[in-house]
């Protein structure tokens, strides 16, 4: 009988990095844009040359013989850029919108995208949090309605239990599986038939995850 073999994970890799020297030509393309000081740029010639993003558009206006309003400001520019979306790629203004738009969103995911891979990769590029840890994270903090399955599964814990219909106040109560009941401090109970229509039940109370954010 043939053995299956397990495919593990290669660690990933980070993806957005400052030290242009040690870039290869992939990285560079991933880090040609980026966000610093509230503004975007773009890299011109690795390793030091950059430009904001509004230059370069302004330049490529001039390279493109498209004529730009002198002393217009980056606000004007962008709704100039805007406007010119209308164009499409068979205008010079259009392929120049085009580009504009693609820069910022580039600079846009790349800084959210840094915003996770500093807390999921160590100074040396090392990986530590993975996508199966915070997978579990997430599902660990999650606290969106159980299933009824889930339900099944939870004999003698404690819920945050709903009414979907105001027929009572929101409160812990016990799951009972025997019984297919969930009962509150009065004895007072919820059936499982009627979960999803009349109640709904939760981890803990709704507001402390709203709160730990």
């Amino acid at each position: 009988m043939k053995r299956l073999t397990i495919k593990r994970r290669p660690p990933m890799k980070r993806l957005t990095m400052k030290d242009v020297h040690a870039m290869n030509m992939t990285e560079l393309a991933l880090n040609q844009v980026s966000v610093e000081n509230g503004q975007a740029w773009y890299l011109l010639k690795p390793p030091e040359d950059a430009c904001r993003i509004e230059d370069l558009i302004r330049k490529a206006a001039g390279t493109l013989d498209v004529e730009l309003e002198a002393g217009m400001t980056d606000e004007d520019l962008g709704e100039v850029m805007l406007d010119w979306l209308q164009f499409g790629e068979k205008e010079p203004e259009g392929v120049l919108a085009i580009l504009y738009r693609a820069l910022w969103a580039m600079a846009e995911v790349r800084e959210r995208l840094k915003l996770y891979e500093d807390i999921c990769f160590s100074a040396d590029g090392a990986e530590l949090l993975t996508p199966g840890i915070l997978k579990g994270v997430r599902h660990a903090l999650s606290n969106e309605p159980l299933t009824i399955k889930q339900l099944r599964e939870m004999d003698g814990e404690p819920v945050w239990v709903v009414s979907t219909d105001g027929s009572f106040e929101p409160c812990w109560g016990l799951i009972n599986c025997l019984d297919k009941n969930v009962y509150d401090s009065e004895n007072e109970f919820c059936p499982f038939r009627q979960y999803g229509k009349t109640w709904l039940a939760y981890r803990r109370k709704p507001e402390v995850l709203e709160n730990a954010g």
